[in-house]
């Protein structure tokens, strides 16, 4: 049977999030418990604006804001499930639109056959996403601990590619149909920790992430559990993501703010993510050292994420 929901669906549940949770004794298992077979479709869509402050000595401060708006579709497929929870899913890329607004305020779509002149690398990139099935091993708490097929993208990729990582490629699954970290026996107002650690171009990013689940509703006929999430980000930087070997100036990276909050929406009866919303904020700071004199770039990201689950069978 194949159901399928609008957004409005998780703008409803996101709501709920914000009230008070109604009593509830029973506990609730939020592992991923799937059948073999078990299909998802998922609509994405993200906007990352970026804010840069060039500070010269001498010279005016100069602003420059960009901004990357991504509409995404992916399918999510379970191959073999496992009697405890977890298995192996195929995950695929199905559609990918980039529309990125330059300094001027102008808007560039980038599509998986099309891009104006200067923007192909991320036609490549786009191009090289889309029906790429990768195959995903997931845990009993949800945790992906592998993940095959990432290099036909990054080969496929260009230039666009040469930055990317297996470790990019587990985050992005990571992010899709399972709540990490969910377990038997859950009550409301339970909480749970996970930290994993991602790429960043500066270096890497540690996600100590403490989810709670609010309360339980049936919306639409689904029992769905409704899960906050706080994040406290730490940063590493790591230089050789900026500089080769010793030549060059002297470059340094810190991160000066940086918060995150998630709101997840869990279909207890399919054991997987129907609905998903989070906001970030990252701000830092470069210092680059040059000939005796000093530059200093301030970068802030503003981001935010959406999923929902279109349909399912």
């Amino acid at each position: 049977m194949k159901r399928t929901h609008t957004l409005s669906l998780l703008v409803t549940c996101l709501a709920l999030l914000g009230a008070p949770a109604r009593a509830q004794d029973e506990t609730h298992d939020l592992r991923p418990i799937w059948r073999t077979g078990q299909k998802s479709t998922y609509e994405g869509k993200s906007n990352r604006l970026v804010k840069r402050r060039l500070i010269l000595p001498g010279i005016e401060t100069q602003e420059i804001e960009t901004s990357f708006v991504f509409t995404s579709k992916f399918e999510w497929e379970v191959t073999e499930a496992n009697p405890d929870g977890g298995g192996t899913a195929r995950m695929t890329v199905v559609g990918l639109e980039m529309v990125l607004t330059d300094a001027k305020g102008e808007d560039h779509k980038i599509t998986k056959s099309s891009a104006e002149e200067g923007y192909e690398p991320l036609q490549d990139l786009v191009g090289a996403m889309i029906d790429k099935p990768l195959t995903v091993e997931i845990d009993a708490t949800g945790r992906v601990t592998s993940i095959k097929g990432y290099k036909a993208v990054i080969n496929q990729a260009g230039e666009a590619g040469e930055s990317l990582t297996e470790r990019d490629f587990i985050e992005m699954a990571y992010d899709l149909a399972v709540l990490v970290g969910g377990a038997g026996g859950v009550s409301v107002g339970d909480s749970w920790n996970d930290k994993p650690e991602w790429d960043h171009e500066f270096g890497s990013l540690k996600y100590d992430t403490d989810f709670t689940l609010n309360g339980v509703e049936t919306i639409a006929g689904i029992p769905v559990a409704l899960v906050g999430a706080d994040t406290e980000i730490k940063f590493k930087f790591d230089k050789s993501k900026l500089t080769e070997g010793n030549d060059g100036p002297d470059i340094g990276v810190k991160m000066k703010d940086a918060a995150q909050a998630g709101q997840y929406l869990f279909d207890v009866s399919r054991r997987e993510i129907a609905g998903a919303f989070v906001e970030r904020t990252l701000a830092f700071e470069m210092t680059i050292s040059a000939q005796g004199r000093v530059i200093k770039q301030q970068i802030e990201n503003q981001y935010t994420s959406e999923l929902i689950r279109a349909s399912e069978q």
